[in-house]
Order: structure tokens, then sequence, then C-alpha cells
């Protein structure tokens, strides 16, 4: 395979160009970082725990469940699967390329 940035030929496996130091990985934060696989399942978990809370905690209290309760548990369970799928999307797509720190392409 070969690096993007500087057509270095570089393993398959490689996390990064050991030349221009492009790195790859499933997705990069705003800090720069580069996300691996393990951060991706990282981010599933979170967002099923969170949303299997969201379900339990009703049920643990006496709430009085009525249409507003429902309605926002609704919505907060949209954005949930909106963010599992932005973390099932990095899966899918695989790792790709990020430029290093003040690279000008």
């Amino acid at each position: 395979m070969q690096c993007p940035g500087c057509k270095t030929e570089v393993d398959d496996k490689a996390t990064g160009c050991p030349t221009c130091g492009a790195r790859r990985g499933y997705f990069m934060d705003r800090r720069g970082r580069v996300g691996g696989k393990l951060k991706v399942w990282g981010g599933i978990a979170a967002v099923l725990i969170i949303g299997i809370g969201v379900f339990i905690a009703p049920m643990l209290y006496t709430w009085p469940i009525n249409d507003t309760v429902i309605w926002l548990l609704g919505i907060f369970v949209f954005v949930m699967l909106l963010a599992a799928a932005q973390f099932i999307f990095y899966l899918v797509r695989g790792r790709v390329w990020y430029p290093p720190e003040g690279w000008q392409g």
C-alpha cells in the first residue's frame, strides 16, 4: 500500500507513514488524534449502555409515564441510534488515511 501523502510504500497493517507522518485510523477527533477499532467499539458500547439505562430508569422509579415522557424517551433513543450509526459507519468504512499536522496537500 502507498501513503497518499508522500507515495512511500508502507505495510498494510501500519497505522502511519514513517516518512511523512500521515496516520491511518477509523476517525480523527477534534484534537487530531486518530482512533482505532477499540475506540469505535467503546463508543458503540457507551451508546448502548446509555440507551438501555434510559429505558430502565423509569422502571426503577415510580415516574408517572405520560405522553411527554414517552416523546422525550423517543427523541433520546433516536439521537442514540444516530450516534451508534456513526460508529458503525466507521467500522464499515474501515481505516482511512489522515494527513500529518501542518500538511499542505
